[in-house]
């Protein structure tokens, strides 16, 4: 028997923490992607996506990329790091939106796609995921500022 419940132990809350927060980053950067092919305002570009989810924005993304990079290395490079971002992204959702609860021996499950119970994460899937989150934003970053993007978009 299962019992829903949050995990109790608290490292695993505090990095479930971590890694929303961290998803927030990597959804920011998305906009900022945004940004860097419609060179519209930061505070335009952040009103009009609001409340897109990371799957729109990625959406977005693409598009505009496909009209201003053309189909070079650039879109590629691009498209596998949306892709990326978007195997991130499910991972976090898989955590974040699903039922969490315990058998009555205490071991923490979480309930999967398929609506079975499977055992919960180890903290060290969940700080893999974490820096995996952190290294795409980083990514990003870079790409915008000083990489492929900054050199194919700067043309």
């Amino acid at each position: 028997m299962i019992l829903l419940d949050l995990p109790t132990d608290q490292a695993i809350l505090a990095e479930l923490g971590k890694i929303s927060l961290k998803h927030g980053h990597l959804d920011h950067m998305l906009k900022m992607l945004v940004v860097t092919f419609t060179g519209a305002a930061i505070s335009d570009v952040l009103d009009a996506t609001r409340y897109e989810g990371s799957r729109t924005l990625r959406e977005r993304i693409r598009k505009l990329a496909k009209s201003k990079l053309g189909d070079g290395k650039a879109l590629v490079q691009l498209q596998a790091l949306l892709e990326r971002c978007a195997r991130a992204s499910e991972k976090r959702n898989n955590l974040v939106h699903s039922l969490w609860g315990y058998e009555l021996d205490n071991e923490h499950k979480i309930q999967s796609a398929d609506h079975t119970w499977q055992s919960g994460p180890s903290m060290e899937d969940l700080k893999k995921l974490f820096n995996e989150l952190d290294r795409l934003t980083q990514e990003i970053i870079f790409a915008r500022l000083e990489g492929f993007l900054f050199e194919d978009v700067k043309k």
